[in-house]
């Protein structure tokens, strides 16, 4: 269409414009009938839809939906065509939501639509009528896919150069997504919770169990059925453990003209949150294709997630270009995925469904059905789109954050539409962080339930049978000899936790069907044998509270020797259990600190240069946040441990997670108890020889046990007597007194060392407790015994 304003007595150019122009869709004013300027361009607009729609109309009922183009216009980010510095990029749009306030869009009246499973592909049955259409559309298929591939290494390959030499941008980029993930947490979580329960679900197992069908035998389920006379049955090997995922996947996603504003907003957050989801899932595999006027690959399944996808995906996901390759894309997405090897492979689409492939649209989706994809197309947003008149399975979203939902919806072939709940169902929630853990235990119940509850959110839309969910729960305890003030109350607090916890998160939500699992480390020091202990010892967890408990109540507090304890070996254990439920916590009940300078300023440390055995606080807390588990510090001594718990925090903490802390007890709780021991120690004549001896090494096992159990506070005072009694040590520490006496002989007389001990006990300092071990054969005389 066409409106000329000319200035009197110039030319009019109406032959021009009937040349250039669809008929009847041009007018011509002079400068002075600018007032009829407004119905003109009314006119004009008219003509123009009623050409446009007869058009359209022409179009179907020929089915001449063809373009010049054979080949696909296929293509590789081009360093040329993106900026040099990170500020000229536009970020990506992380604020879709913010249209609930803004009132973009027309007003929705449901969160989300999906397809019915019996859906046939829109248009197919036409584009089959026009068979120069078909050959057209298969012609188009053939593409320069390996010399687009070849060019795409080389551009990666060359960015990580630049990219190493420029650490600022890889710097800003790499904090740019981690202020991404943090900003989508709660949306991301959600979308990983449905992505692995209903959407990408374990479709590889790797590990054989026994089974009453199968291509091999199970041994060990032979021997039973030998042993039972065959009336055990699963003697078969079928691979039905050791689940893993293995899919094919592609993200496509849309920067036509028509995904401006809002729609291309949602679809670009709601990309961000599938790959957050992907990656917090463990799955680096997939592929990211942008189309618009042309199929540009951004990722491939082979190019690990890094600052250089990032880069190029910032570079072209706000690009608005005038039309719509989307078949194209999806033959792009059908070549890469059968490139891969996985069996199952997935394509999500996200755009408008405005496209400008005409009817090659519905034999590209006919083509990936019949190599058994899944293809998704995806309309996020509250403007009018068009996915569910041109893609045979689609969801239509109105925000990014009910997708999940959704895609729970579809996956389930529940042809479900959810009412919108404008107030409180769209806005991002925040979870609550588990505090206060064993000290008290309404606390814990309350804070792990609003985790339950959070979980149960991200799994289940509102009136759908509620899901299992597991939780794992590890507890690593100090079981030196310095906790033996303290072990007896730590045990029943845990006692409690795993006895009540189940009931008390069943009541407050009787909706969450629950599943706990335990285990225990046991953690001592250097040289003690064992140094932990790990229950179930095959590091798995268990469900079976009683036995979790009755291991619990078994625990001693004994060895350990210096301060600091072995706390990075039994953290470096925890790392390695088989963790599998999406929550997962970790509970360090310890009342001293780790070895190294890192961890403590005990100048007794006897390892201060770190661990012998190479853990280092670095290492262990990365396996912990690589598995992605909920770090709870116990603390029984906060003066002793605070030097661990910060270098624990350093390593443990970030935008997404803050290490919970918890004072065990009060400080007034439980007595720090240490002790006076006076020892008499009979050296008469009858303790000669092998007696002596005895004594002599009870005396010095006991000295050693009580230092290895940590007693560094006693004090000794050592009498030995015959007819006489001798002072050799009085209130000496305990880590420095001899254990080499000499023997005498004579007569025995039980006076004399009882009145010397009656003396030393006048010496016990106020804060110990006064202990006398008189050891004898008993043959000996003297008066009554002193009172």
């Amino acid at each position: 269409g066409f409106l000329l304003l000319r200035e009197p007595n110039h030319p009019s150019h109406e032959e021009f414009l009937k040349a250039v122009c669809t008929p009847d869709c041009f007018r011509i004013l002079d400068m002075s009938q600018i007032n009829f300027l407004p119905p003109s361009l009314i006119g004009i607009l008219t003509k123009m839809f009623d050409a446009a729609k007869k058009a359209i109309l022409s179009l179907e009922e020929r089915g001449t939906h063809t373009r010049a183009a054979s080949t696909l216009s296929l293509k590789t980010p081009v360093k040329q065509e993106m900026c040099s510095e990170f500020h000229q990029v536009p970020k990506l749009v992380l604020n879709a939501s913010s249209c609930l306030d803004e009132g973009a869009g027309i007003r929705q009246t449901h969160l989300f639509s999906v397809s019915s499973k019996d859906k046939e592909i829109p248009f197919l049955t036409l584009a089959h009528q026009d068979q120069a259409l078909v050959r057209a559309s298969a012609k188009s298929v053939e593409s320069n896919l390996d010399e687009c591939l070849r060019k795409y290494e080389e551009y990666f390959s060359q960015f990580e150069i630049e990219q190493a030499q420029n650490r600022f941008l890889r710097t800003t980029l790499e904090q740019h997504w981690l202020e991404s993930m943090r900003t989508l947490a709660p949306q991301i979580e959600e979308f990983s919770t449905v992505l692995e329960q209903f959407v990408l679900p374990h479709n590889k197992y790797t590990r054989k169990r026994s089974a009453l069908k199968g291509s091999s035998l199970h041994l060990p389920g032979l021997v039973k059925a030998v042993i039972t006379n065959f009336t055990y049955k699963k003697f078969f090997a079928a691979k039905t453990a050791g689940g893993k995922r293995n899919y094919s996947i592609c993200l496509l996603l849309d920067i036509s003209s028509s995904m401006n504003g809002h729609l291309g907003d949602s679809a670009q957050e709601t990309l961000v949150c599938f790959i957050g989801a992907l990656l917090q899932s463990g799955i680096e595999d997939f592929s990211i294709v942008l189309f618009g006027q042309s199929v540009r690959i951004i990722k491939t399944e082979d190019q690990p997630w890094g600052p250089s996808v990032l880069w190029a995906l910032m570079n072209y996901a706000s690009r608005k270009e005038n039309v719509s390759m989307d078949a194209d894309a999806i033959n792009t997405a059908v070549q890469l995925a059968m490139m891969s090897g996985a069996p199952d492979k997935k394509v999500f689409v996200l755009t408008d469904g405005f496209g400008t492939c005409g009817l090659h649209l519905p034999l590209a989706l006919e083509r990936a059905e019949q190599l058994n994809m899944d293809v998704v197309g995806l309309a996020v947003g509250m403007d009018r789109t068009n996915v569910k008149h041109v893609f045979k399975r689609y969801i239509v979203a109105t925000v990014p954050a009910v997708v999940p939902q959704a895609l729970r919806a579809m996956y389930l072939e529940e042809n479900t539409v959810a009412d919108v709940d404008f107030d409180g169902q769209l806005m991002r929630g925040t979870q609550d962080s588990v505090e206060d853990i064993l000290r008290n235990p309404d606390k814990v119940f309350t804070d792990i339930a609003k985790q339950m509850s959070g979980e149960r959110e991200a799994t289940l839309v509102r009136g759908d049978k509620p899901d299992v969910i597991t939780v794992d729960v590890a507890v690593c305890m100090d079981c030196t000899g310095s906790m033996s003030a303290w072990i007896t109350n730590a045990k029943s607090q845990i006692g409690t936790i795993v006895k009540d916890i189940a009931p008390r998160v069943q009541k407050d939500f009787p909706d969450v069907q629950m599943e706990i699992r335990f285990s225990l480390i046991s953690y001592r020091d250097y040289p003690d044998n064992p140094r932990h202990s790990v229950f179930p010892n095959d590091g798995t967890f268990t469900d079976d509270t009683a036995a979790f408990c009755q291991q619990v109540n078994s625990l001693q507090a004994k060895g350990g020797e210096d301060g600091p304890e072995d706390l990075l070996g039994a953290l470096d254990a925890a790392g390695k259990l088989k963790w599998t439920s999406r929550l997962k916590f970790l509970i360090i009940v310890a009342d001293a600190p780790a070895h190294g300078r890192e961890c403590n300023d005990d100048l007794e440390d006897r390892y201060p240069d770190g661990d012998p055995e190479g853990h280092t606080m670095a290492g262990v807390v990365k396996e912990l946040c690589d598995k992605k588990v909920d770090v709870i510090f116990c603390q029984v001594k906060a003066s002793a441990t605070l030097k661990t718990q910060k270098a624990l925090a350093k390593y443990y903490e970030n935008d997404f997670r803050k290490l919970s802390v918890v004072n065990l007890f009060k400080a007034d709780a439980v007595e720090v108890r240490r002790f006076h021991i006076i020892f008499c120690l009979d050296e008469s004549g009858s303790m000669s020889g092998s007696p002596w001896q005895a004594l002599m090494k009870a005396y010095r096992t006991f000295i050693g046990r009580r230092r290895n159990d940590q007693g560094v506070g006693d004090l000794v005072s050592t009498i030995t007597f015959d007819s006489t009694a001798r002072l050799v040590h009085s209130t000496v520490p305990i880590m420095t007194v001899g254990q080499d006496l000499m023997y005498h002989g004579g007569g025995t007389n039980f006076d004399p060392p009882l009145d010397m001990a009656e003396v030393e006990l006048q010496k016990t300092p106020p804060d110990c407790i006064p202990v006398l071990i008189f050891m004898s054969d008993g043959q000996g005389y003297g008066d009554p015994l002193p009172k």
